[in-house]
């Protein structure tokens, strides 16, 4: 980075380097300056992509809409129509997972699959995985089949064995039939192919809480937030927030005060300056920690 200051790729790796430090306010300086550094439509997708992940772990929904929005539109410049989908998945996810609104998420997703059905891309290059994942944790577990049904018909064998996220698709299918044990399973597998750091794991403590396994449930959230990976700033984006904030719940259950005040404070400084609409949780869990303080007052 020193003898190219500008270089594109320079600059992406040391906006990844410094969110997986967890310093997201320093990465996002990073592509920003990247975004100025380059018009490439390629680049500016990228980081328009990553833009919106930095804005989706502090809370700040308008910002990653509008980075969300922008990626779907530089990837539809650049006829990628898989990266254009990953975008719209993730679009419709902040509804799904933040607003709890899953009949607006899938309208997302359906409008994402009317401008470009599946049989105009090539078969190997569909999202059938990710739309498979979204559809069932949208509630839609048939529509999910149907899409891997379609998956396994189309795409090569050799082709699907090299895609670890199909795992996360059939666990999610699980999750949503209420078959809890086959998506810790799934989820699993996911996580043990799958290269990046956390990928899964967040998934997989939420099948081990669903099944009441509350101490594998721990030990998976709090791996998920302690692994340390070069990505994992785009990994844990819609996860760290809450994580911490279930992890605090789960030591109060406990009694253990201390870990549970450690976790409420960090998804209290993670997110005070979250959008107005996720302001109530925030205020939810500052009043926990005032009742902890005080119970340890009491103590």
């Amino acid at each position: 980075m020193q003898r190219a200051p500008g270089n594109p790729i320079g600059l992406f790796m040391g906006a990844c380097l410094i969110g997986a430090r967890r310093d997201f306010d320093g990465a996002a300086v990073q592509l920003r300056a990247l975004a100025q550094a380059t018009h490439d439509p390629t680049w500016q997708a990228a980081t328009a992509g990553m833009l919106s992940e930095l804005s989706l772990v502090r809370g700040k929904l308008a910002e990653a809409e509008v980075q969300l929005r922008r990626a779907m539109a530089l990837n539809e410049q650049r006829d990628v129509p898989a990266a254009y989908f990953q975008a719209a998945i993730g679009l419709a996810t902040i509804d799904l997972y933040y607003r709890h609104a899953p009949d607006a998420a899938r309208r997302t997703a359906d409008e994402a699959l009317r401008r470009h059905p599946l049989a105009a891309i090539p078969a190997e290059d569909r999202p059938y995985v990710g739309l498979a994942w979204f559809y069932a944790e949208a509630g839609r577990p048939d529509r999910a089949k149907q899409l891997m049904a379609e998956y396994d018909a189309a795409v090569p064998e050799a082709v699907r064995r090299g895609q670890p996220f199909r795992h996360g698709a059939a666990a999610a299918v699980a999750f949503a039939e209420g078959r809890v044990q086959d998506a810790i399973r799934d989820n699993r597998a996911w996580y043990e192919e799958d290269s990046c750091a956390v990928c899964g794991l967040f998934l997989l403590a939420r099948a081990y809480d669903r099944a009441g396994e509350r101490d594998s449930a721990v030990a998976v959230y709090e791996r998920a937030v302690t692994t340390p990976g070069l990505l994992r700033a785009l990994e844990e984006s819609p996860t760290l927030g809450p994580t911490y904030k279930r992890l605090g719940e789960l030591y109060e259950e406990r009694g253990d005060t201390a870990r549970a005040r450690d976790y409420y404070n960090r998804f209290v400084d993670l997110w005070k300056d979250a959008d107005a609409e996720l302001q109530p949780i925030v205020r939810d869990v500052r009043q926990r920690l005032v009742r902890l303080g005080a119970q340890n007052r009491q103590d």
